[in-house]
């Protein structure tokens, strides 16, 4: 599993909403608020961040995205929280992803 695979996938807003959804706990909570803040469904911020993520990330980004996945049960989980959690601390997505 690569990042590269996570960021293809998750994409995609049905998908990232379950992944979103999987990760669960007060993540989802926070990120539910932050998504409706941004006047965004889960899935369609999730995937907006992800794409973000992968138009501006560096060589080290990728490479802590998939640190982040290594060696965990649920490594795609584990990789998108770590994307999105880049991406709530950078900001608002950019308006121009579509």
């Amino acid at each position: 599993m690569d990042a590269r695979d996570v960021v293809h996938a998750c994409s995609n807003a049905s998908v990232a909403q379950a992944a979103v959804f999987s990760i669960g706990g007060a993540f989802v909570t926070q990120f539910a608020s932050e998504a409706n803040r941004n006047r965004l469904g889960c899935g369609s911020y999730a995937a907006r961040l992800v794409r973000d993520f992968a138009r501006t990330a560096e060589a080290d980004d990728w490479s802590r995205a998939n640190e982040a996945a290594r060696g965990v049960e649920l490594p795609v989980l584990s990789c998108l929280r770590f994307i999105l959690d880049q991406g709530l601390a950078t900001g608002q997505p950019d308006s121009r992803a579509g």
